[in-house]
C-alpha cells in the first residue's frame, strides 16, 4: 500500500453522481481539501448507463452487479429547471434540445460539464472502488483527533492505497442492490425472474406473458415499454398504490395488452395466484421493479455496529447516540444532511431537487469547515 496524502482538514467523498459533484464544489469553495473515489471511468453515478446486450438475468442465480439501473427512454421524474441547481452551467447548451424532462443522457452529459466547469476532474479519483472506512481508535463521541481511515483498491492498476481523511461523505447511490420481496413459491416458479435494475430492451420477452411487480414510475415505463413485444403484461401493485395513476383501468398500452392486478401470493411453476385469488396461467417472465436497499460494502467493525438496515427504501437508521447522521422521509418532509465530523451520508429516499441539495449541501459544509470536538448536531433541512 501506499498513502496519497498526509495534510489536515481533508474530506473524501464516495461517489462522483449528482451529489457527489455538488458536494465536492462545495467544499472546495470553503477551501477544504477534498479527494472524490468513483468506482466508474468517469462523473455521472447513477446517470452513467450502461449498456448491454443480453437477457437480463435470473436473480436467484448468482449475478454481476451493475453500477446504473437506467434504461433506454428512461426521463426524469422532475422538470428541467429542478434538476438544475441556480449559478451553475445551463441545462441545455442547445436552446433547441430544450424539453422539460430530460432523457438520461442529457442528465449524464449535464454532469460530466458540471464536473468540468467547476474544475472538479482535478480531485476525483476515477476507476477507484472503496472497500474499507476503518476509525483511528474506538469510535466513541466526535474529537478532532478523531480521523478515518480509507482502503482504495485502483481497479486499473490492481493496488491498493490507504489513507486519513477528517470527514467522510457517503454519496454512493441508492440504485444497485435490488431489493427482492419474499414471496411464498418464489423457488418453485419454473419461468425466469429478474429486476428492474437489469431491464434494458423489450426484443428479449417477445410473445411472453409477462407479470411486473410494482407501481412506480420504472415498473409504469416498463409496463409501456414492454408493450409492443410481449404477448400480455400484468403489472402487480397493492390495490391501494398510487390511487391517482397515469395509467387507465382495463387493457391499455400501445397493444392493448396491460392490465393491472393485485401482487402475487404464491408461485408453483408457472401458474401465479395472487392476493385477491385471481390465478395467472403459463407466466415466461416476472419483472420485480421493487425498490432497493441502501448498500455500504465498505463499512464495518465498530462503524457498521452503528447501522440498522431497514430493508427496502429505508436509509439505516442509527443505534444508540447519533454518531452517524442519516436522511429519513417523515411526513412528506425531507430531513437531510446531516453532520458528522467524521462520517456523514448524502442519500435520499426519493428525487430530490437539485437545488435543495445545493443548499443542506452548503449548511453542512459550514459545519465540516469549522467542526469541533463539540457535540453532534443534527440539522434537519426542511423541503
Amino acid at each position: 500500500m501506499h498513502s496519497r496524502y498526509t495534510e489536515k482538514r481533508h474530506v473524501a467523498i464516495i461517489g462522483a453522481g449528482y451529489a457527489g459533484l455538488i458536494m465536492a464544489h462545495a467544499l472546495k469553495e470553503k477551501g477544504i481539501h477534498v479527494s472524490v473515489f468513483e468506482k466508474q471511468s468517469g462523473p455521472g453515478g447513477l446517470w452513467r448507463y450502461t449498456e448491454h446486450n443480453y437477457q437480463p438475468p435470473d436473480i436467484r442465480y448468482s449475478v454481476e452487479p451493475l453500477n446504473s439501473a437506467i434504461y433506454p427512454g428512461l426521463r426524469t421524474n422532475l422538470p428541467v429547471e429542478l434538476m438544475t441547481p441556480p449559478n451553475l452551467p445551463e441545462f441545455f447548451t442547445d436552446k433547441t434540445l430544450y424539453t422539460q424532462f430530460p432523457v438520461h443522457n442529457a442528465v449524464f452529459q449535464y454532469l460530466e460539464r458540471y464536473a468540468s466547469h467547476q474544475s472538479l476532474n482535478d480531485c476525483i479519483y476515477y476507476n477507484q472502488e472503496v472497500l474499507h472506512i476503518k476509525p483511528d481508535k474506538l469510535y466513541t463521541l466526535p474529537s478532532k483527533h478523531n480521523r478515518l481511515s480509507l482502503v482504495v483498491r485502483d481497479l486499473t492498476a490492481h493496488h491498493l492505497s490507504s489513507d486519513k481523511y477528517d470527514a467522510v461523505v457517503v454519496c454512493n447511490g441508492h440504485f444497485n442492490k435490488p431489493y427482492i420481496p419474499e414471496m411464498p413459491g418464489l423457488s418453485d416458479y419454473r419461468g425466469h425472474l429478474t429486476h428492474s435494475l437489469y431491464y434494458r430492451e423489450s426484443q428479449y420477452y417477445q410473445g411472453q406473458n409477462v407479470i411486473v411487480v410494482g407501481a412506480g414510475s420504472s415498473a409504469e415505463d416498463i409496463c409501456k415499454a414492454l408493450s409492443s413485444a410481449a404477448r400480455r403484461v400484468y403489472q402487480c401493485r397493492r390495490p391501494d398504490d398510487n390511487a391517482i395513476s397515469p395509467l387507465r383501468q382495463g387493457r391499455y398500452g400501445s397493444s392493448r395488452n396491460i392490465t393491472q392486478h393485485d401482487l402475487i401470493e404464491s408461485c408453483d411453476n408457472r401458474t401465479i395466484r395472487l392476493c385477491d385469488g385471481e390465478i395467472l396461467s403459463n407466466i415466461d417472465s416476472i419483472i420485480l421493479c421493487t425498490g432497493y436497499q441502501y448498500h455500504f460494502p465498505f463499512i464495518s467493525g465498530s462503524l457498521a455496529s452503528l447501522i440498522k438496515n431497514t430493508g427496502r427504501n429505508h436509509l439505516p437508521a442509527v443505534r444508540g447516540r447519533q454518531h452517524i447522521a442519516t436522511a429519513e422521509i417523515h411526513k412528506n418532509r425531507h430531513h437531510h444532511i446531516i453532520r458528522h465530523n467524521l462520517f456523514g451520508f448524502l442519500l435520499h429516499h426519493v428525487i430530490l431537487p437539485a437545488d435543495i441539495s445545493r443548499r443542506q449541501i452548503l449548511l453542512s459544509t459550514l459545519e465540516l469547515a469549522s467542526a469541533t470536538a463539540e457535540q453532534l448536531r443534527v440539522l434537519r433541512i426542511r423541503e
